[in-house]
């Protein structure tokens, strides 16, 4: 959802001007209990995913890394590649491909849990949102929901191990559908 603790963007040397909000607080809902917490400098930032991935890319780059995209990797090996019928070298490789990632299956590394989430981007024309929050309640279910406000829009999302979920009857998308209209959250038309 773009939210980022103010020691990631001070360590990975983001500047604040990349930055959507900074948040001097935190509002956390646990049942029927709410908490504020709040500091003298900001806790929390949000940013557009988009431009964190740009950033990331450049910095990448300025390391030293090659990037490609739209290759379609058939095959893994200790040292290089097979991917669009050719074979390329690496000294690193970096499994950023997702949750079937061929990078994983290739290192043996299992996936023990799959977080399923949901959310919805709402524009601020629609909308307004001014403090960042979480929602936990046991009652619904061993997740939380979100809302994170950014400059022109806040994504409001939920997120859970549906695994570990007790009961069967469970869904994911019903629960926050109902979450969404308990709080009289606006998501007509939105994807």
């Amino acid at each position: 959802a773009g939210g980022l603790s103010m020691k990631v963007v001070e360590e990975k040397l983001l500047s604040l001007q990349n930055v959507d909000k900074n948040f001097y607080s935190i509002k956390l809902h646990f049942s029927k209990i709410c908490k504020k917490f709040t500091e003298s400098k900001p806790i929390v930032a949000t940013i557009d995913r988009s431009k964190l991935g740009k950033i990331m890319l450049e910095k990448a780059v300025k390391s030293g890394a090659e990037i490609k995209t739209g290759m379609e990797v058939r095959e893994i090996k200790k040292d290089l590649i097979v991917a669009n019928g050719r074979e390329i070298k690496y000294n690193y490789l970096v499994g950023a491909d997702g949750s079937n990632s061929t990078v994983r299956k290739f290192l043996g590394v299992k996936t023990e849990k799959i977080l399923s989430t949901l959310q919805y981007t709402i524009p601020q024309e629609i909308q307004k949102f001014e403090e960042m929050e979480y929602f936990f309640d046991s009652r619904i279910f061993n997740g939380y929901f979100w809302i994170f406000p950014h400059k022109n829009y806040t994504i409001v999302g939920c997120g859970c191990y549906p695994k570990t979920i007790w009961k069967k009857s469970f869904n994911l998308k019903n629960t926050f559908e109902k979450w969404l209209k308990d709080h009289q959250i606006k998501t007509d038309g939105l994807k």
